[in-house]
């Protein structure tokens, strides 16, 4: 006999020991950050609806599924105000941006993290129609020219 039953309970307690320890590596579950991706600014026109993803990792740069994410525009709506991180860390809404040309923002959040502020340049929608402004139901002299004034509203009715 090489090992007696109490020395072979022995090792296989310490290999048994072993494993565990060495699985019992910790990673962090707590978010540290949270990035717009691409990046954290987008671009539309009034009315139209863009797409934002954002990402939550931990401080070892892991990304985090499960996290609840807070989409609240400062103008204009969201497809969804809360959801979840997918396996990516990665969660998604669609904005629709509000009528204002300018700048907009929508601020995401996780967990106690300082919210993201993210920036969307908002230009005016496409042309619903061509309408004549000034110099309609004119009369002239023939071969003269007349001032017509013709003007673009968006589809939302708001000058170009």
């Amino acid at each position: 006999r090489l090992l007696c039953p109490s020395a072979v309970s022995r090792v296989a307690l310490m290999g048994a020991l072993l494993v565990t320890a060495a699985c019992d590596e910790t990673e962090p579950s707590t978010p540290s950050q949270i990035v717009g991706v691409p990046g954290q600014s987008v671009a539309g026109r009034a009315g139209e609806t863009v797409p934002v993803t954002v990402r939550v990792t931990a401080s070892n740069n892991r990304p985090l599924e499960g996290q609840v994410v807070t989409f609240a525009p400062t103008t204009g709506s969201v497809s969804n105000v809360t959801t979840q991180t997918d396996a990516n860390g990665q969660a998604t809404t669609n904005w629709t941006l509000g009528t204002a040309v300018g700048t907009q923002t929508l601020n995401v959040s996780v967990g106690s993290l300082t919210p993201l502020t993210i920036s969307a340049t908002v230009t005016a929608g496409r042309p619903a129609t061509i309408a004549v402004q000034a110099g309609n139901n004119q009369t002239g002299t023939v071969g003269q020219p007349v001032t017509v004034r013709l003007g673009q509203p968006d589809h939302l009715f708001q000058p170009r």
